[in-house]
């Protein structure tokens, strides 16, 4: 018990039920001793259940970078490219044109189409945009 009175509960319960099997001759004792015994047992299970530790919590996952999302996107093969033209186009938006829009549907549909060495071509050649600069 984190309590420093956790030792008294159970010491007050044992003679208390002690002494209630010994008074069994004495009704009143006996009864009155149950009594203490019983209610010290359930101060001890309240204060047993109050000191439970708390159920762990699962720590949040760290808010992801546009690295972690193109290498997440990347691994995802074709499904995956939609985000990479997403993430490059926010890219491009930061740090080259922030006038630049996202892909449209049709575009995203075109580049899940595209073969993997023209998508890797499409990539190399965003990527050396926005090396160029503005």
């Amino acid at each position: 018990m984190r309590s420093p009175v956790g030792w008294v509960l159970p010491a007050v319960a044992g003679v208390a039920t002690v002494v209630a099997i010994a008074a069994s001759a004495d009704p009143a004792v006996a009864v009155v001793a149950g009594a203490v015994a019983v209610a010290a047992a359930s101060l001890l299970i309240v204060e047993a259940w109050s000191q439970r530790a708390d159920p762990e919590r699962p720590v949040p996952a760290p808010p992801r970078s546009e690295l972690d999302r193109l290498r997440s996107a990347f691994h995802s093969g074709r499904i995956g490219r939609e985000d990479v033209a997403i993430v490059l186009n926010r890219l491009e938006r930061r740090f080259r044109d922030p006038n630049v829009g996202l892909p449209t549907p049709a575009e995203l549909a075109e580049l899940a189409e595209l073969s993997p060495a023209a998508f890797r071509r499409y990539v190399r050649d965003r990527l050396d945009r926005l090396e160029a600069g503005p």
